[in-house]
């Protein structure tokens, strides 16, 4: 990160939470185009969660 003085602990946290709400669109508009994919996918994250909590 090139430093742009005392400004840049505030643009590195607005790239962050800019990437961050930027992937969380992305995952709602894949979930609702593709709903079965979502499910697969959630539905295995499930299970090995509960694996690990077993």
């Amino acid at each position: 990160m090139p430093q742009l003085g005392p400004y840049s602990g505030l643009f590195t946290m607005f790239f962050i939470s800019l990437w961050f709400i930027s992937l969380n669109f992305y995952i709602n508009f894949y979930s609702y185009m593709f709903p079965i994919l979502h499910l697969d996918i959630s539905s295995k994250e499930t299970t090995s969660s509960f694996k690990v909590f077993n």
